[in-house]
């Protein structure tokens, strides 16, 4: 391999990683939002169409007919997608990531548990 081919694929791999933020990050907000929309069902489709058609798009345009880019930047992807797991996973709350002093998940109200 020579330099300028690392250097694309470095490029590819950085795409991935902005690919694969725009993308989960994206789709976090919209299970957020559903909770309080009425129509729930248009708001995941209507996300899931537009997030797929940007990075399906955007995958077609970075492999430009070479499939080593296209590995590259689906690495990044799925290397994004590990670290916002880590980040925004189950375990915290929304609150909780906009909120600089980080309330505990331990001190959730009584009213949201079940009743017996």
């Amino acid at each position: 391999m020579n330099p300028d081919t690392i250097f694309i694929l470095a490029q590819m791999f950085t795409a991935g990683l902005v690919l694969g933020a725009f993308y989960f990050i994206s789709l976090w907000y919209t299970v957020h939002k559903v909770m309080h929309t009425e129509n729930r069902a248009s708001l995941l489709m209507i996300s899931f169409a537009v997030r797929l058609a940007i990075v399906l798009t955007a995958f077609f345009f970075l492999m430009n007919g070479h499939w080593e880019r296209l590995a590259a930047a689906m690495i990044g992807f799925i290397v994004m997608r590990r670290i916002l797991t880590y980040v925004l996973g189950p375990q915290k709350k929304w609150d909780q990531l906009m909120n600089s002093k980080g309330a505990a998940i331990d001190k959730q109200p009584k009213e949201f548990l079940w009743k017996s």
